[in-house]
């Protein structure tokens, strides 16, 4: 049995977008981490950026301001 979760990735990206800490741009994800970041990012919304970047050809970019 797969843990796979069935992901839909305009439903992914509308939500992440909804973070504090996520911006995206095309097909860059841009994270912010350090003083900026309000670490609004949890397991699930980690789940959804591994899905974006292993699935559907995103690039994650780790930033310390956007």
């Amino acid at each position: 049995m797969s843990n796979m979760k069935n992901y839909d990735e305009f439903d992914v990206v509308t939500r992440l977008q909804r973070k504090h800490d996520v911006r995206i741009h095309g097909k860059e994800l841009l994270v912010l981490r350090g003083s900026a970041a309000k670490n609004d990012i949890g397991n699930g919304s980690k789940g959804m950026i591994d899905f974006l970047c292993r699935h559907r050809g995103y690039h994650l970019q780790w930033v310390t301001k956007f």
